[in-house]
């Protein structure tokens, strides 16, 4: 493992082509985390609403959430500059459903989503 610029490259720990299983793999990860994350919300609102506390579990798959999502920002992924552009939006995502208040998930998935197509057309431009 080596640092440039203080940021940490993985690039001597992990192979530098992965496997096509492994990309399937870790985008699952990534959406399981996100499904997590939005049930967490769900059922730590409900159990705010009826007076019953923030449970223990919800805290702890929080915290293991967020701190996984920021960790998946460190793997290097050698692909195609749009699925780094969604690998990114996958990474980003967890945390930021967990910290909304209301509806600023919407602005991100249409912002995610408008920057998908901005590259797309862009590149078929050139």
């Amino acid at each position: 493992m080596m640092t440039v610029m203080g940021k940490v490259v993985i690039s001597d720990v992990l192979p530098s082509s992965f496997p096509v299983h492994f990309h399937v793999l870790y985008r699952s990860f990534q959406l399981v985390c996100l499904a997590i994350s939005i049930f967490l919300i769900y059922h730590t609102n409900h159990s705010l609403e009826t007076k019953q506390g923030l449970p223990f579990v919800n805290q702890q798959l929080s915290w293991v959430i967020l701190l996984s999502s920021l960790v998946c920002l460190a793997i290097p992924i050698p692909c195609h500059y749009v699925d780094l552009l969604v690998h990114t939006f996958l990474c980003l995502a967890s945390p930021l459903v967990m910290l909304s208040v209301s509806f600023e998930v919407l602005f991100f998935c249409t912002f995610g989503g408008f920057l998908i197509i901005w590259v797309i057309i862009e590149s078929s431009l050139w």
